[in-house]
């Protein structure tokens, strides 16, 4: 399992594969929930499809690190 504290830099170099950078992340835990926010940027122009380029590389490495 990945330590938290390199979660943000394992996803910088998971965005930056995909042409997107990574702007912004927070990271919460309330109980067993957890909250994720993380702003990502493509310098060609960032739409539903970037987000969502973002959210299906963010999301799995989130389940490893965090076990949800």
């Amino acid at each position: 399992m990945q330590e938290p504290e390199n979660i943000e830099a394992a996803i910088e170099g998971l965005l930056a594969e995909a042409g997107l950078r990574l702007v912004e992340l927070s990271i919460g835990r309330k109980g067993s929930a957890v909250n994720a926010r993380a702003v990502v940027y493509s310098p060609l122009g960032t739409g539903t499809k970037e987000c969502s380029v973002a959210h299906r590389l963010i999301y799995p490495r989130l389940q490893l690190v965090f076990g949800i």
